[in-house]
């Protein structure tokens, strides 16, 4: 397999994702997040994802009708092509007829983000088709017993959830987004994990000093191949 490409098979929803450019770091946190999906030969892929390290030329978007969908994305739509914008040197091109996503980013930590959560949205298409769910949950198990914790936002999962792990007894599989067969079987995602640090002042209110977000895959289960 070339430096430059990578081949993931997650329970048969295959991704390759390559760069004509030096994306080193980017790659190499791509391949710790999915380390075991890799593969070592191209088959034929669901989706395919190219990452380019500079900025798109986007001259030609000036027609495109851009409207506001998230804090920090506006998107366009030109029948079966859909034009995200995060800044003014960061998109994402996804070509729905292809399944073809193309990420224009010079920043590394973008690329990273971006390229994880394209596979995250179009596996969740997948396996919706194939009868397996994302769910907006806390998922682990408890003496080879699975569960899933599911509350609304701001309702204390990720609390209660990190209160049940302080029992070795308890393993994590996905602290967000876990996929669930209706047979039972409750599959993992490469989850995230975010550590922020806070600064209270004198008022009393906080504020965000930073925030550093890793990626790790369930150790409940190593090679769980969903």
């Amino acid at each position: 397999m070339s430096e430059h490409a990578i081949i993931l098979d997650i329970d048969g929803f295959v991704v390759e994702i390559s760069s004509p450019c030096e994306v080193k770091e980017s790659f190499e946190k791509i391949r710790n997040d999915f380390c075991s999906y890799l593969q070592k030969s191209d088959v034929s892929n669901n989706l395919k994802i190219i990452i380019y390290n500079y900025e798109l030329d986007s001259s030609a978007l000036e027609k495109l009708k851009f409207k506001k969908v998230f804090r920090r994305c506006e998107t366009a739509q030109d029948r079966h092509i859909r034009y995200n914008k995060y800044d003014e040197s960061t998109y994402v091109i996804f070509n729905y007829a292809q399944e073809l996503a193309e990420i224009y980013a010079p920043c590394s930590a973008d690329q990273h983000e971006l390229c994880y959560l394209i596979i995250l949205s179009r596996l969740g298409k997948n396996f919706d088709r194939r009868g397996c769910h994302r769910i907006h949950a806390f998922a682990g198990s408890y003496k080879n017993r699975a569960f899933a914790l599911s509350l609304d936002m701001g309702q204390g999962k990720s609390t209660m959830a990190f209160e049940m792990l302080r029992d070795e007894k308890v393993m994590l599989m996905s602290d967000d987004a876990p996929f669930s067969y209706e047979i039972g079987d409750k599959p993992f995602y490469p989850f995230r994990r975010t550590r922020k640090e806070w600064k209270t002042d004198l008022s009393g209110k906080k504020k965000e000093l930073s925030r550093q977000t890793a990626f790790g895959i369930n150790p409940a289960r190593p090679g769980f191949n969903r």
